[in-house]
């Protein structure tokens, strides 16, 4: 079976290449209901289904102004291969846990990632904790049957007694679970807690006997008292036994254990774990990720330098650093930023993902908080001595910049490349990056645009899926609040199909909207408006020109306002509706320098300016003592946004520098680094 993409100028379309597959739309298709008034969906987590589908997890609440309550549950939604929800599930999903109107601080519950069962259907982990009542938390699991079905799991034997402020799951690959957890006590005197682990089957049963000094399970850190942990991870080794990570309290170091399908410790590994980093400073949130012949690598954050780092090592399968690994792990990304050798600014650096490459290396994914304006985002292939493998980009392969608290993910293609999803400023973008990090043939570099209303703060999702990938995000394009949406990638690249969004353009006095189609006989439309206030009003037809595109230009528009434009049109006499393409009508121009970028940059940058004359302009290029280290001037630029790119003739120290617009008596001043 074959699947197939579309990239546009400005959006990504999914489309099948037989009947059977055409239930993928363009622009994806919406998993969750939409809200209702004050209501939301936000994706929490997803999993493949191994069956080229996959199963997604979100949260969805409606907040009662009345009285400040909110109503909270957790659904699942089961989308097939393709494109459609699986037989046996409802269209709103399956919930798993609800909770009644509740007050501001007295309920909270964490969703852990869903995982898979390995058999088709997934495991729903939660932490719930009774903020009110004794400040309790419970350590909850649900299973989810690939057909619709949900069992509290919790209840059945000892798993519902765990009282867990952390936890981290996997599949064991048989059916069941491995979970590592920080277990709570409460009494007076309090029992000793405990950082243990455990293998649960399909039933909720607990396979591993608890430890003799009270843990529910081994204890994997037996010789602290009262421990915590700042992070926890959980990864199967594929023969019913578990990789598990955790950063300890006191020490915030990073430990890493191997325990066998019966419960045991594996040979080599010593009782209490591995020391991967003992080095200064607080190390937290570890990874985990298989690699080849046993062994497993381990990434996380780091504070041993200023600001935070990411780090990455491998342990053999006896326990033993990887050769070349250095001791405490070794650091991706740069390091922090320097002027004349003094630190101006501290990087933000972790490690969002860690995923096996299928070759015995690993991908991690690190993100870069920049000044705490934006964030960017960077893949790495690395070997067990923890460098990127041979002809990777140096420095990671870069997917683009987004909010700080952006998030992102990636997955292996089976080949030693990476499908990945980074929301940027420029909206959701998906990448299939190949064993050396270009671009897959077929792809476009930069990104292919999934989502241009995709919500940033919430972080995206993506799974395999036969020989391609199925991504799921959080959009905003429905006016009546966050929505789940999922898009299927094809591993081989984007193709035509009959009609895609080109391009959506505002002006203060009018909307531009381009659509290409492929069919060679031409194709008429209908254009449809609304605003998120009003429902869809027709505006006129639109027909394709020569070259395939379909061009309406709407000037009945109103600075400040959001529009969405759609076309409907006829396909083998069916009515079919495209993608909605939204947009803000922006007020007049204003003399603006925006951000250059990139930042931090390592050659040329460009410099985006907006200018409401056609007077000259300069741009001149400063560093911290003011020198002019650049100078262009723009003669009669023209009225709009330009974008200038500065190449100084010497390359530039590393540091700090400054980029200064200047038009009659306006000016306006940006920072930015260089750095090596």
């Amino acid at each position: 079976m074959r699947w197939d993409i579309f990239v546009a100028t400005s959006l990504l379309v999914v489309v099948s290449a037989s009947a059977s597959d055409a239930a993928w739309q363009s622009g994806g298709v919406q998993l969750s209901p939409t809200p209702e008034a004050n209501g939301a969906y936000f994706l929490t987590g997803l999993v493949a289904d191994d069956a080229g589908g996959a199963i997604a997890a979100w949260k969805h609440f409606i907040n009662h102004p009345a009285d400040a309550s909110y109503t909270y549950s957790h659904d699942a939604q089961h989308v097939t291969i393709a494109g459609e929800i699986a037989p046996g599930w409802p269209t709103a999903g399956v919930p798993f846990k609800i909770w009644g109107q509740v007050l501001p601080g007295t309920i909270n519950v964490d969703m852990l990632p869903i995982v898979s069962d390995g058999v088709g259907g997934a495991f729903q982990p939660l932490i719930s904790q009774n903020l009110s009542v004794d400040y309790t938390w419970a350590l909850e699991l649900y299973g989810i049957g690939g057909g619709g079905s949900v069992q509290n799991l919790g209840p059945n034997v000892l798993l519902g007694l765990y009282s867990a402020t952390q936890a981290a799951l996997d599949a064991d690959g048989a059916g069941g679970t491995v979970l590592i957890a920080v277990q709570k006590t409460y009494g007076s005197p309090a029992p000793p807690q405990h950082i243990f682990c455990q293998r649960v089957d399909a039933t909720g049963t607990a396979m591993w006997a608890a430890d003799p000094d009270g843990a529910p399970g081994p204890d994997l850190s037996p010789a602290l008292v009262n421990p915590d942990a700042v992070g926890m991870a959980a990864i199967s080794d594929g023969s019913g036994g578990a990789f598990f990570a955790w950063a300890t309290i006191p020490g915030a170091d990073i430990y890493v254990q191997h325990v066998m399908a019966d419960g045991s410790l594996a040979a080599g590994w010593p009782t209490g774990g591995v020391a991967v980093c003992t080095a200064p400073g607080a190390q937290y949130n570890p990874r985990l990720a298989r690699g080849g012949a046993g062994s497993v690598f381990v990434g996380w954050t780091d504070t041993r330098d200023p600001g935070t780092q990411a780090y990455v090592a491998a342990l053999d399968a006896a326990g033993v650093l990887a050769a070349g690994c250095p001791v405490n792990g070794r650091k991706l990304g740069y390091g922090f930023y320097a002027a004349n050798g003094v630190a101006i600014d501290e990087p933000r650096e972790d490690v969002l993902d860690l995923q096996p490459d299928v070759t015995g290396g690993a991908l991690v994914l690190r993100r870069t908080n920049l000044l705490g304006t934006a964030a960017s985002l960077h893949v790495h292939r690395v070997s067990t001595d923890g460098m990127d493998v041979v002809g990777w980009p140096d420095g990671g392969r870069f997917l683009g910049f987004g909010r700080p608290e952006s998030g992102g993910a990636l997955c292996p293609d089976g080949a030693g490349g990476a499908f990945a999803v980074s929301p940027t400023f420029s909206g959701l973008l998906a990448f299939h990056l190949t064993s050396t990090g270009t671009d897959a043939p077929g792809w476009t570099s930069g990104g292919d645009q999934l989502s241009s209303t995709s919500d940033l703060y919430a972080a995206p999702c993506i799974v395999r899926s036969q020989e391609g990938a199925i991504a799921a995000w959080t959009d905003l394009r429905d006016p009546a609040g966050p929505v789940v949406y999922a898009a299927r990638l094809a591993g081989d690249g984007p193709v035509a199909i009959a009609l895609s969004l080109e391009s959506a353009d505002a002006e203060p006095d009018r909307a531009i909207v381009r659509w290409f189609t492929s069919n060679a006989g031409g194709l008429e439309a209908t254009v449809w408006r609304r605003t998120e206030a009003t429902d869809w009003v027709e505006l006129g037809s639109v027909r394709s020109d020569g070259t395939g595109r379909l061009v309406y230009e709407d000037r009945s528009v109103v600075a400040g306002t959001k529009y969405g434009y759609r076309l409907d049109y006829l396909d083998n006499g069916v009515l079919e509706h495209s993608g909605e393409a939204w947009l803000v009508i922006p007020a007049p121009l204003q003399f603006t320098l925006e951000p250059p970028r990139p930042n931090p940059a390592t050659g040329p940058i460009t410099a985006s300016v907006v200018l409401d004359n056609d007077a000259t302009a300069v741009l001149d290029m400063l560093d911290v003592s003011g020198r002019r280290v650049l100078s262009r001037v723009l003669v009669q630029p023209g009225v709009g946004r330009h974008e200038v790119e500065l190449r100084p003739n010497r390359r530039l120290s590393p540091g700090l520098y400054f980029l200064r617009l200047t038009q009659g008596d306006r000016s306006s001043l940006r920072r930015f680094s260089v750095i090596r």
